[in-house]
């Protein structure tokens, strides 16, 4: 893991793996502008990925913006720096399946559902219907997951995010070496 500076300016050049990026994925360049006393730019790009977030109120006890992002927590740090959400629907029907026949086992164990009932809808758990890759409601999803179905609807992190997390990671542990 290498880390250099290719300008005046505070842009770090990284030689960095990323297992997530494939093999080799070229180079990340992480661009830091302090704006004033207490507030600062970063900017990272990795092959066709960027994300850019203005940190205002920083603490007093970082001189520059690259001590105020290797102090922070990697999942604030993406947080504010992808624009999408943390989380994402499940879109994969196998999986919304299997997730509505462990809530029917729950259901029975609870003894909220009869056995001869949890058997007939764990034979309609592949009825699972989509529309512009969000789930559908169904008899059987709308019966499982309760009348506010699309509130219980299982799921996942974002790809983006988990990708930033790695990026910002990868990025703080070389600065760290630099400072």
């Amino acid at each position: 893991m290498t880390c250099e500076r290719i300008s005046a300016k505070n842009t770090y050049k990284f030689d960095l793996s990323v297992p997530e990026l494939g093999e080799h994925h070229g180079l990340i360049i992480a661009k830091f502008s302090t704006l004033g006393v207490d507030s600062g730019t970063v900017e990272i790009t990795c092959l066709k990925h960027s994300w850019k977030h203005t940190f205002g109120s920083l603490d007093e006890n970082f001189n520059l913006i690259e001590e105020f992002f290797v102090a922070q927590d990697t999942r604030y740090l993406a947080g504010k720096m992808v624009e999408q959400k943390y989380t994402i629907p499940v879109s994969d029907p196998k999986q919304i399946s299997l997730y509505l026949k462990g809530l029917l086992f729950k259901m029975l164990d609870h003894k909220e559902i009869e056995l001869s009932e949890a058997k007939y809808w764990m034979s309609q758990t592949h009825d699972v219907h989509f529309h512009k890759g969000l789930l559908s409601p169904t008899p059987v999803v709308e019966r499982i997951l309760g009348c506010e179905w699309w509130r219980n609807v299982p799921e996942k992190e974002c790809p983006e995010y988990a990708l930033a997390c790695e990026v910002i990671n990868s990025v703080k542990s070389a600065l760290k070496g630099a400072f």
